[in-house]
């Protein structure tokens, strides 16, 4: 393998692990919090996922989702955003 082909590989892994229309969540709160994620689309549907203090969750959403935690209202989402979030609100980035 040459130096160009292994640079493209390198380059190209990290782009692979995140699918298309994904959402990033990083909590940069001092507590666990609780995410609930509806999904929209063609299929509908529901799921909470548990966010470590000082960690990131990503999950697909190309249709839209909202979330929703312990900050008050839903935030939408679309496909290919990143948010931070503290437990008392969110903010996309």
């Amino acid at each position: 393998m040459d130096y160009r082909t292994l640079l493209l590989v390198a380059v190209s892994a990290p782009l692979l692990a995140i699918p298309a229309g994904a959402v990033t969540v990083k909590n940069t709160g001092t507590t666990a919090l609780k995410l609930g994620i509806e999904t929209q689309g063609e299929s509908s549907h529901s799921k909470d996922i548990d966010i470590a203090p000082g960690q990131t969750a990503t999950f697909e959403c190309k249709s839209g989702c909202g979330l929703s935690g312990p900050w008050e209202g839903l935030e939408w989402a679309k496909g290919d955003q990143n948010f931070t979030t503290d437990g008392k609100t969110i903010d996309s980035m």
